[in-house]
């Protein structure tokens, strides 16, 4: 009979040890794969502290950096669940991915022709007179 230490889901530590030594899993059929099989898949590779799934992707916690950066070049574009994993180190940005340019909303409204898209301008209607309203006298027998 083998115990199972249960890990822990906490995966979001701020301080430099803890971020350093998280692993993200993207693209992580998470329909198909539990909590449980990204623990034993990863396990293989160190002492896990923790272990979040969420819809997509999930993160796992290492007790070291060492173990984490173990992980990362193992399962590296693995297929799991007919997908194929995106794995790195979670402090760490992706590298050959180009940053996102941000730029003021106005910018990006000048690339667009909206001016076929737009209704034309409703011509205000006269607004009706209101008639007073009339009264018919009550006749109480």
């Amino acid at each position: 009979m083998s115990l199972k230490i249960q890990t822990s889901n906490v995966t979001n530590k701020n301080d430099p040890k803890s971020i350093n030594s998280r692993v993200f899993i993207g693209n992580l059929n998470t329909a198909v794969v539990k909590k449980s099989d990204v623990e034993t898949i990863f396990s293989k590779y160190g002492r896990v502290a923790g272990c979040s799934v969420h819809k997509g992707y999930a993160f796992v916690q290492y007790a070291n950096e060492r173990h984490a950066r173990a992980a990362v070049l193992g399962e590296n574009g693995r297929v799991l669940a007919g997908q194929t994993l995106d794995i790195n180190m979670a402090g760490e940005p992706k590298p050959n991915r180009p940053k996102g340019l941000k730029r003021a909303a106005t910018a990006i409204y000048r690339l667009f022709d909206y001016r076929g898209r737009l209704s034309p301008v409703p011509v205000p209607r006269a607004v009706p007179v209101k008639r007073p309203r009339v009264t018919v006298p009550l006749v109480r027998r």
